[in-house]
């Protein structure tokens, strides 16, 4: 079994998904804010869930893409794998996180 021992300070990938879901999950949420209110976009003229899903991918890319290049990470198979985990990940939670806080809303403002 061969053991990795990171020097004080250094970050490995496994411990980086949690930081890189949080920057990504901010990041969509204000891309597809600005697109919406850029566009005068409401849900009859473009689905809102697809458009929440691409942005999602494209900043999950981008994000792992940079973190990659940032710090001199290998492409390997297993570094590939947390990168689609992250893309996956960041569009399933956008995906969720949309869709719970509207109906959330919603059902608030029906009550009171």
């Amino acid at each position: 079994m061969v053991t990795h021992f990171l020097k004080k300070g250094e970050i490995n990938m496994k411990d980086s998904i949690v930081l890189l879901l949080a920057v990504i999950a901010a990041l969509t949420g204000l891309i597809t804010e600005a697109i919406k209110r850029t566009f005068n976009l409401d849900n009859d003229k473009v689905p809102l869930n697809l458009l929440t899903a691409i942005v999602s991918v494209v900043c999950g890319a981008a994000v792992g893409a940079g973190y990659f290049i940032m710090n001199s990470v290998p492409i390997t198979p297993q570094n590939i794998v947390y990168l689609v985990i992250i893309i996956v990940a960041s569009w399933i939670s956008s995906m969720l996180g949309f869709d719970k806080i509207k109906e959330t809303f919603t059902q608030l403002i029906n009550n009171f």
